[in-house]
């Protein structure tokens, strides 16, 4: 019933439509988190379904840099998140590249996953640890570039931390 719920977003859903349906399902969800991660990223939901969504519980804190660099990981960050985050170095074009560019940080908070155990994906990869990145690969890879490249950056980024409750 969840996943179906989920899934059932259409393009023409509007999003105040769909944070009402969800939030009766995943009350514990922010709505950001539901707006920047389920509604916007639909087609994506299946790949940390088997997490149980139900289960997390949210706090949004401020990281600095060196934390960001140090305790995020991923399986996708050498093939996916630094290689896609080194468009940021180019002259910045979309809106994503624009607003790091001008404010330092991230338009949205990241979303990532306490992982203080060996969580195994669906594919047989490991999650990242101690803090796998759930959503944000783009912005996490431009931060990472930027930071890499002594770029000007804001000390601290607001970053959604999930825990898995039992």
């Amino acid at each position: 019933m969840l996943e179906i719920d989920l899934y059932k977003n259409g393009e023409d859903e509007k999003f105040e439509e769909y944070f009402q349906r969800i939030h009766k399902l995943l009350p514990n969800w922010p709505e950001e988190v539901v707006k920047e991660w389920l509604y916007r990223h639909n087609n994506q939901i299946e790949d940390y379904f088997y997490l149980g969504f139900h289960n997390f519980k949210f706090s949004l804190e401020k990281w600095e840099n060196k934390k960001i660099m140090k305790l995020i990981n991923s399986h996708k960050m050498d093939y996916v998140i630094d290689p896609l985050g080194l468009q940021i170095l180019d002259k910045p074009y979309s809106f994503l590249q624009k607003y790091i560019h001008e404010n330092g940080t991230w338009p949205s908070p990241i979303i990532v996953l306490k992982n203080g155990n060996d969580i195994i994906s669906d594919n047989k990869e490991f999650l990242g640890k101690p803090y796998h990145l759930l959503e944000g690969h783009l912005r996490l890879g431009y931060i990472r570039n930027l930071y890499k490249n002594n770029k000007k950056l804001k000390k601290e980024h607001l970053v959604y931390i999930v825990k898995k409750e039992n």
